[in-house]
């Protein structure tokens, strides 16, 4: 089980200019906005007021998590901690920022090959559009007895491994989270600490375990945690739920696409 910290991420600041200005990507399992092999996952912060960034859909299976700023999806208002799951080829968005910017995790099980615009590219996703939901945890504060822990699944599971879970460790609580039944899944602090292969992971800590991998156990800080549970589906022959089958057509990344 792999783990990077808000603080250590490598940064891309950069400039994409027009409607979304100023970006700043943090990198935590390979490289945003990049393809290459593996797992993805990073923060994308949108950083300028009424930043806006178009309605897309990817090639692949995503979670998306507000950590930072507020905004909205869509018509649907976004803050910390909102979850949102699309299905491959589903589309989402626009993506815009309120005032303080608007950040928010990206978690995939290998790298999408591009964000293609909507409705311009309607014909590429046709028939294709699956699950995109929003959820809003209640009680992340909500503290447990030392040494106990509980789990609250918010959705699913469904038959693919596809759920979204919670967490709750009091102070040293130790419990197992097997990735087993599904395509691999990421553990997001939330609240407190976990104590990991003698590191100290806090809030916006974020941990990948694959389904192949042996399960470990993870331990919560002298303060407790509490840590989203995002597992991802498995490989079906749902076009975009098999990363041996995403189609690798270029090195690069392609931001938008306008084909006729």
């Amino acid at each position: 089980m792999r783990a990077m910290t808000f603080e250590a991420a490598p940064i891309q600041d950069r400039d994409d200019g027009g409607a979304i200005g100023r970006v700043r990507v943090r990198d935590y399992f390979g490289r945003g906005h990049q393809v290459a092999p593996g797992p993805q996952a990073y923060i994308g912060e949108q950083l300028e007021a009424g930043s806006e960034l178009f309605a897309h859909f990817h090639d692949v299976d995503q979670f998306q998590v507000v950590v930072i700023g507020a905004g909205r999806f869509g018509r649907h208002r976004v803050a910390p901690v909102t979850i949102q799951y699309a299905d491959a080829y589903s589309t989402y968005g626009p993506i815009v920022a309120d005032k303080g910017g608007l950040g928010y995790f990206v978690f995939r099980r290998c790298a999408a090959t591009g964000g293609w615009r909507m409705p311009d590219n309607a014909h590429l996703a046709a028939g294709l559009a699956g699950r995109r939901f929003f959820i809003t945890p209640k009680n992340l504060d909500h503290r447990m007895t030392a040494g106990e822990a509980e789990r609250d699944v918010l959705w699913g599971p469904a038959e693919d491994g596809l759920e979204v879970a919670v967490l709750r460790l009091g102070a040293r609580a130790s419990v197992m989270a097997p990735a087993k039944g599904c395509g691999a899944q990421y553990l997001l602090v939330c609240r407190g600490t976990l104590d990991q292969d003698s590191e100290r992971l806090d809030v916006n800590a974020a941990l990948l375990q694959e389904a192949d991998e042996t399960p470990e156990p993870i331990t919560a800080g002298p303060d407790g945690a509490v840590v989203l549970v995002l597992r991802l589906p498995m490989s079906t022959s749902r076009k975009g739920s098999d990363p041996t089958r995403v189609e690798r057509t270029s090195g690069g990344y392609v931001r938008a696409v306008n084909s006729a």
